[in-house]
């Protein structure tokens, strides 16, 4: 397996995750830099945007 600095310096790496229930665990891969690609349903990417509008949302009200 690979670690995760391994991981980051990969060019281009592809998650694949569906369901709603996935979007926290895609948003925090996106956002530290362990995917670069994802794919997915329109329904877990929906979740996404609200999740990563969420936290933007947080943490501007800081």
């Amino acid at each position: 397996g690979l670690d995760l600095d391994e991981l980051k310096s990969i060019d281009c790496v592809v998650g694949v995750m569906c369901g709603e229930d996935r979007a926290k665990a895609a948003a925090a891969a996106m956002k530290g830099g362990l995917i670069n690609v994802l794919v997915t349903d329109t329904i877990t990417a929906r979740k996404i945007l609200r999740v990563l509008k969420e936290r933007v949302n947080a943490s501007t009200k800081q």
